[in-house]
């Protein structure tokens, strides 16, 4: 069987990473599979390549869906010729599912952010082209709750609505969550590596600097925490990996509220997983997310968690139970979280058997494997 997978970008980010994931379990195993991404190359392409598999890239003039990229998937459906295209993030999307009707070729396509977030204009696109999907898998219940309100609940023709509706699904991310850790304990990290002390309280993030990730709101959070402990402060560390457009702005925040000796900007890491054992929980503070690659990388290294959800209904922290949920954009409420935390290490500890525990019996890529195998078997299946 061949599977070609079709990806915006191969950069830095939650779906590249739930791509390499899935290859890299499934590389040995008898299905062909082939990668082409649209707008970027990225640090992902080497390291697929160096699973063995080929790696493509289309794209044309105009950075926006210029007819040549539309030919040129077409094209290369042509030569390859896969039994399904599964396609991964909004752009890749939206072309592969016209791409995929002309050529009749069975689609899957990955559903990784809330629709609320896409704006007018793209959520009309998807309303257009959603039905054109074999299937359109979301990759969190919070995730289909947003689709079926923004997409499918709008269409108007009522069969066209049925038919979506029905196609939606959830796969859950998962990761390899032994590997990881056998990677990360190989070749471990020391915190005298970051500057960092035994008795220092670190908390820790991994994602890219973009504003959707709110990551000054997760800055202004420590801050208020930092002031409310200062007589330890200088033992209280906040940790950033990654780079993205607010990497400046971010570190002139911290400087601003006088935290430069407090956070740690390490940039854009390979080796992530490395620092997560550095740290003593994990936050997350997007205005909206789907079901974060490195929140279930935390988890796989016992780390508490602190995430922003609107409604406290979230696929995988309880609220006080495995970790803390605040709402997005709410400073006091996450510096509360913080502290919570920091103040209780029997509750972390407590916390930590309940998230290892998780994400072994829940969110390993096995599952996410059987559970994409099926759907290929199904729409494999030649008449």
């Amino acid at each position: 069987m061949k599977i070609l997978h079709f990806i915006t970008s191969l950069k830095f980010g939650g779906a590249e990473s739930a791509l390499y994931n899935y290859l890299a379990k499934v590389v040995s195993d008898t299905e062909d599979q082939h990668v082409v991404a649209y707008l970027y190359d990225g640090p992902n392409v080497d390291k697929i390549k160096n699973l063995g598999i080929p790696v493509f890239k289309i794209s044309g003039r105009c950075i926006c869906y210029s007819p040549l990229i539309f030919l040129r998937l077409k094209r290369l459906i042509t030569k390859i010729k896969p039994d399904v295209l599964h396609s991964s993030l909004w752009s890749a999307n939206i072309i592969s599912r016209i791409v995929a009707n002309l050529t009749g070729v069975p689609l899957v396509c990955d559903l990784h952010g809330s629709s609320v977030d896409e704006g007018r204009f793209r959520n009309f696109l998807d309303r257009l082209t959603a039905s054109f999907a074999a299937k359109n898998v979301a990759v969190s219940e919070s995730v289909r709750a947003s689709y079926s309100k923004c997409i499918v609940n709008s269409i108007k023709i009522n069969y066209v609505k049925n038919r979506v509706a029905q196609n939606l699904i959830v796969i859950k991310n998962g990761i390899n969550f032994e590997q990881l850790r056998e990677k990360a304990f190989y070749c471990k990290l020391q915190r005298a590596d970051l500057g960092l002390v035994d008795n220092d309280f670190v908390v820790g993030t991994v994602g890219r600097l973009e504003p959707i990730k709110s990551y000054d709101v997760l800055i202004r959070a420590f801050y208020a925490f930092y002031k409310k402990n200062e007589e330890n402060s200088s033992n209280l560390k906040l940790v950033i990996i990654g780079n993205g457009s607010q990497f400046i702005t971010l570190q002139q925040l911290s400087q601003d509220l006088g935290l430069s000796n407090n956070v740690i900007f390490t940039g854009f890491r390979g080796d992530a997983y490395r620092f997560y054992q550095l740290f003593d929980c994990f936050a997350i503070s997007s205005k909206s997310e789907g079901l974060s690659i490195s929140l279930l990388e935390a988890l796989s290294f016992g780390l508490p968690v602190i995430s922003t959800h609107y409604d406290k209904q979230h696929d995988v922290v309880k609220d006080k139970l495995n970790g803390f949920l605040v709402k997005p954009m709410d400073v006091s409420e996450y510096a509360q979280a913080i502290n919570a935390l920091y103040s209780d290490p029997t509750l972390r500890s407590q916390i930590s058997a309940c998230n290892l525990k998780l994400v072994a019996e829940q969110f390993s890529i096995q599952k996410v494997v059987n559970d994409y195998r099926k759907i290929y078997l199904e729409f494999s299946v030649k008449p």
